[in-house]
């Protein structure tokens, strides 16, 4: 029932199916799922821990080039990224991320902008995003 109420709010909000991907954010071994979803002038990501250890976290973004907190275009994607190429880009800014030693983390990009780089920062115990 559950699954046929999700189908028809995609089918009568135009919202797309969303896009999972799992991902070990904190390290611990039990992985998270992402979902990414998108809609005219708006992108969400959920992201739900199996564990239940932490609250499931949303993100909001809206379709807008000229903002630091937006993405630039649809469609938008979502991948798997290591946090040593993370650690260094942030490390070349002059910023340090508290990202766990096995963690990993994912990036939202529409190809144009720079990413939405989203990782686990330890020291907050939640997920975080940062970009360039």
């Amino acid at each position: 029932m559950r699954r046929a109420a999700g189908v028809l709010a995609v089918m009568l909000l135009g919202v797309a199916a969303p896009t999972r991907l799992r991902v070990d954010l904190d390290g611990s071994g039990q992985t998270a799922t992402a979902l990414l979803f998108q809609r005219a002038g708006a992108v969400g990501v959920v992201v739900r821990f199996a564990d239940h250890r932490h609250p499931a976290q949303r993100f909001h973004f809206v379709v807008d080039p000229a903002r630091e907190d937006a993405v630039c275009r649809l469609p938008v994607r979502i991948a798997l990224e290591s946090l040593a190429v993370d650690r260094a880009q942030a490390a070349s800014l002059g910023v340090n991320l508290a990202v766990p030693a096995r963690g990993q983390g994912f990036q939202v990009s529409d190809g144009t902008c720079d990413a939405i780089h989203f990782y686990w920062n330890a020291s907050e115990g939640r997920v975080v995003w940062w970009r360039l």
